[in-house]
């Protein structure tokens, strides 16, 4: 795709843009309605909402915003839609109002079963980012690495045999990961609470 922007009348700018196909879920949570959120991809993996979250203003138009206790998004058996790749990548925005542990974002499940990946914030303004396969748990917990009030962009990029998180852009942490029977065990994809 090409995108023209016309700054004035004398000039121009032009940028040229891929489609990615790769993308598997995307859920920008700034509509809510009848109990649901859209998934933004065209694959049709609508995220149910429990317990009232609630649409306020966000980074970009409208955001979900979650009680840090039992409001949460689920789609049901994600992980079922994820190849054994090589490549994976868990990101969100986040806004940590109150410093709380309670929020998450990823695919998780209160079981041991392999097919977990996700990001948990922890409290005062730390994370935990976590992928368990057949081959084990590697996890990280971080030190104060939020703002706390603001927005961050928090990403957790798998890029076998390497699993890095970033805050806003800038990579916080590198670790080794085995990838092995990844997205296998019907494990839904989650963000707002992390008290399953």
């Amino acid at each position: 795709y090409t995108c023209t922007i016309v700054v004035n009348s004398n000039t121009s700018v032009s940028a040229n843009f891929t489609s990615v196909t790769s993308l598997v879920g995307w859920w920008p949570l700034d509509v809510a309605s009848g109990g649901t959120t859209p998934d933004s991809t065209g694959h049709g993996y609508t995220g149910m909402l429990y317990n009232g979250p609630t649409l306020v203003t966000g980074k970009i138009g409208n955001a979900l915003s979650f009680n840090g206790t039992n409001q949460y998004v689920s789609v049901a058996n994600f992980s079922n839609n994820i190849s054994s790749s090589s490549t994976l990548t868990v990101s969100c925005w986040v806004n940590d109002v109150s410093g709380a542990k309670g929020g998450a974002c990823g695919m998780r499940a209160n079981t041991d079963a392999p097919g977990a990946m996700y990001i948990g914030l922890m409290g005062n303004n730390t994370i935990e980012t976590r992928i368990r396969t057949n081959a084990g748990v590697t996890t990280w917990d971080s030190g104060a690495v939020l703002t706390a009030g603001t927005w961050n962009r928090i990403t957790l990029v798998y890029n076998g045999p390497s699993l890095v998180t970033y805050v806003n852009g800038v990579a916080l942490n590198t670790q080794s990961a085995a990838l092995s029977n990844f997205g296998v065990n019907n494990i839904p994809f989650w963000i707002g609470t992390e008290t399953y």
